[in-house]
């Protein structure tokens, strides 16, 4: 029996979770993908889980993305004379892009660029905002700044500069390291951080697509990537919520309504949203969950998120698989309620296109409503009629069947869809038939039930979806 859960859950491997028998574990509980944080990680070790995962999906016969999540430019603080510096709120820093041993006094920044684009008055952050820094004066060759908001920080943290326009490249030479050995393994998406604009993903897409055919999921982290936020979502396969980095970039309070927005913008373009940051943080050290959290999993449900990311609870925390499981039940309880409380439908249900595959996927929507079906079975080679389906949420499961490896994996990702590898065929009949029998094998199906069945005819012919039948299993 295949399982339900319509959202899916990405899992981060880390230390607590690189073992062979540990991957299996957390696919077993219910991860759909597992994601590798190149920030964590030699080259040689992302390769090594590569394979480590792709041995695991193999031998499991199941559909699982693996994605790599590279670094990207960020400005961090450098070296310090001690392992810690405790930051007083009252003193007085300098930063500067100097090289410098850091201390309470100086800090070494890693952007020479920084006296151009502050000025007295703006707000730096230090390691997610655990300190807040005004700048006071600025000069060549230092920034002098007070402390607002102390506390202690170690070397490399990230540092934040709200609401100012930092023009550093998307890719690092590091990531380039990481893409040229990642793109001849089994990788199944690319994650980009601190995109700024659609520009950086065109221009991502045609590095990577030297190296092969890769999906591209951009995190939405920074004030510039909303507000070019429609056209990212129109060049990406995938957007990322990264709600660490966004409530730093922005006011804090204002992150629950970014999340909806990205996720409402998401899916009026197909693109599967996915919804990070301490979804259960509290279970790196605890083996149960605050009621808060457990809140926080349904409401990204309800939001419309095709996705959930587990990061630090299942790469160091001490419960990644129970966090996991956890995850799991709250999603499948969640989405009971799912059709009842969902506030999308005046939307979806007004959608007016004369663009074929749009409509088709739409009709699928309404047909099933209509006549109960019980699955909607999508023959599709690139993915894109199964995420067009999947936009609106149906009811009825979503089995996608493909002849292609890539799609197979890909689409574990994507809200509600079921994929199933079939051989290429050449009429739609023998599709409905293969199809049907392994969603009967998979329990989605039982015979007598109404399924509906859209593909290309002719069959096989990619970007063809111009059919829908409604169909009895036998």
């Amino acid at each position: 029996m295949v399982d339900m859960r319509k959202t899916k859950i990405i899992c981060t491997v880390g230390p607590k979770t690189e073992t062979k028998e540990q991957i299996q574990k957390l696919i077993e509980a219910g991860s759909n993908a597992l994601r590798l944080n190149t920030s964590h990680l030699t080259v040689q070790k992302c390769v090594d889980l590569i394979r480590t995962i792709n041995e695991v999906r193999v031998d499991k016969g199941l559909p699982l993305s693996i994605i790599v999540d590279l670094a990207g430019s960020k400005i961090r603080t450098g070296s310090l004379s001690s392992e810690q510096i405790e930051m007083k709120r009252g003193a007085t820093v300098t930063l500067t892009s100097e090289p410098v041993v850091g201390s309470e006094s100086i800090l070494h920044i890693n952007y020479s660029k920084l006296a151009n684009r502050v000025k007295p008055g703006q707000k730096i952050l230090l390691d997610d905002g655990k300190v807040e820094l005004k700048v006071t004066k600025v000069q060549n060759k230092g920034i002098k700044c007070d402390v607002i908001s102390g506390g202690s920080i170690t070397a490399q943290r990230g540092v934040n500069i709200p609401n100012v326009d930092i023009d550093l490249p998307l890719l690092t030479d590091e990531d380039m390291e990481f893409i040229k050995a990642c793109s001849k393994e089994s990788v199944d998406y690319f994650c980009f951080s601190f995109v700024r604009n659609a520009e950086s993903i065109v221009e991502a897409r045609k590095v990577i697509s030297s190296f092969g055919d890769f999906g591209l999921i951009a995190k939405i982290e920074t004030a510039q990537a909303l507000n070019d936020l429609e056209r990212i979502c129109e060049v990406s396969d995938g957007v990322l919520v990264a709600r660490g980095d966004l409530g730093v970039e922005t006011a804090l309070e204002e992150v629950p309504i970014l999340q909806k927005r990205i996720t409402a913008m998401a899916r009026d373009h197909a693109v599967p949203v996915i919804i990070a940051t301490q979804m259960l943080e509290s279970m790196l050290e605890n083996p149960t969950p605050t009621r808060a959290e457990i809140a926080d999993i349904a409401n990204a449900i309800f939001d419309g998120a095709d996705a959930l990311l587990l990061t630090s609870e299942t790469a160091i925390g001490n419960y990644p698989v129970k966090s996991v499981e956890i995850m799991s039940k709250t999603a499948q309880e969640a989405e009971k309620w799912f059709e009842d409380l969902r506030h999308d439908k005046p939307k979806l249900e007004n959608i007016a296109t004369k663009d074929i595959p749009q409509a088709i996927a739409k009709s699928c929507w309404d047909l099933s409503k209509c006549i109960g079906a019980k699955a909607i079975i999508t023959s599709t080679a690139s993915g894109g009629t199964a995420r067009r389906i999947s936009r609106f949420r149906p009811s009825a499961a979503i089995i996608a069947t493909t002849p292609e490896e890539k799609t197979f994996h890909r689409l574990s990702i994507v809200w509600g869809v079921t994929p199933i590898v079939i051989p290429q065929v050449n009429t739609t009949d023998v599709m409905i038939h293969v199809a049907a029998e392994r969603a009967k094998a998979s329990g989605f199906v039982r015979t007598g039930d109404v399924v509906i069945v859209t593909s290309g005819v002719p069959c096989g012919v990619v970007g063809t979806t111009n059919m829908i039948k409604v169909h009895e299993v036998e």
